[in-house]
């Protein structure tokens, strides 16, 4: 089968990712059903593979931090709402140890591939990321 990609615009949100914490955040995807009456109806998700991939930058191979709704071993979960186009990224502390403190920006997507092979980039935007201060260690 052909893989299809949207032509549509992703949103732009940027995040601010405290290294070394767990991190999560909601998203909705819907479509405005009636501009007049601001009607919206959620996208349908179920069967769809969402993806987030965070790299130092634009064209970099290396993924920094990944997370899925079929994750792998070291990656985040992306878990699906009980209404339509709902979803939350959660990220555990732990994948991000690796980054160490001298990255400081990088680049994100949310990328969703349909059942049917359609393929659409959700939302976009930069992660900034903030070493913690507190590491643990004992003064003595």
């Amino acid at each position: 089968m052909a893989e299809t990609t949207s032509t549509v615009v992703p949103g732009e949100y940027d995040i601010d990712y405290i290294l070394g914490s767990d991190f999560g955040f909601n998203l909705n995807w819907s479509i405005e059903i009636s501009a007049v009456e601001e009607l919206y109806d959620g996208i349908e998700l179920q069967g769809a593979l969402i993806e987030m991939e965070i790299r130092r930058e634009h064209g970099a191979r290396q993924i920094e931090i990944a997370a899925r709704t079929t994750p792998n071993e070291g990656e985040g979960i992306i878990v699906l709402g009980e209404a339509p186009g709902d979803f939350q990224v959660l990220i555990s502390g732990n994948f991000s140890k690796h980054i160490g403190t001298s990255l400081r920006r990088g680049v994100y997507d949310i990328k969703v591939t349909f059942p049917g092979g359609g393929i659409h980039r959700f939302i976009q935007g930069v992660v900034r990321f903030d070493p913690q201060v507190t590491e643990g260690r004992s003064l003595v």
